[in-house]
Formats: structure tokens, C-alpha cells, sequence
């Protein structure tokens, strides 16, 4: 999985690019406590647009009821960083579990 060491430095400039590129804006016009509103104009629609091309870039899943809360670069930085590290716990603790498969019609099952 590509998120598996992610980190803040990482994310940022990648973060920065998909918000110049929703907001039509030069990604050096963006600050990382910005309030994104405030000095991008991002609106709820903007801001769903954003969040889809994040969870496509960084494989994760933002939770709807998280959105309103993000108001800058730094912060959405700090979700990504979050959700990945939580997908990587998950991928590590549900790895593959010893079942035991019923014997076919005629198999022998071996005594213990």
C-alpha cells in the first residue's frame, strides 16, 4: 500500500496541487493555515470536489461528517496522515486467518 509511511512533508505540496487545481489558483498562493473559505473562496461544492480527488490521490476515505471541519491545508494534511496510518493498522490486523476447511465428499481426515 503507498500510504504505509506517509507523513506531513509528504502530503503537503501533493494536497496543495489538488487545491490550486480545484480553486484555479498558483499552489504558491497557498498557505498552510490558509482558511481555505476565507482566502480561496472554497465552497461546499469545491470543497466535495477536493475531498474526491484526495481519497482518489492518497487511496483513503474522508468521512462526510469530517469535510466541514477542514479548514486548511494543515489540517486536511492531518486527516490524510490520519486516515492512512489507520488504513495501514488495518491492513496489518486483518491479514489472512487459519480456517478450517471442511473435508470434500471422500477427502480422509487425518486423526489427531
Amino acid at each position: 500500500m503507498s500510504t504505509a509511511f506517509i507523513n506531513r512533508s509528504d502530503v503537503e505540496p501533493r494536497l496543495r496541487g489538488i487545491i490550486a487545481r480545484i480553486a484555479k489558483v498558483d499552489p504558491g498562493t497557498i498557505g498552510v493555515d490558509d482558511d481555505l473559505a476565507v482566502t480561496l473562496g472554497i465552497d461546499s461544492l469545491s470543497a466535495l470536489r477536493i475531498a474526491a480527488a484526495v481519497e482518489t490521490e492518497f487511496a483513503i476515505t474522508i468521512p462526510d461528517e469530517r469535510l466541514h471541519e477542514i479548514r486548511s491545508l494543515g489540517q486536511l494534511a492531518d486527516l490524510v496522515v490520519a486516515a492512512a496510518g489507520l488504513q495501514v493498522v488495518e491492513v496489518i490486523h486483518t491479514g489472512p486467518r487459519r480456517r478450517r476447511i471442511p473435508p470434500v465428499m471422500g477427502d480422509q481426515i487425518p486423526e489427531r
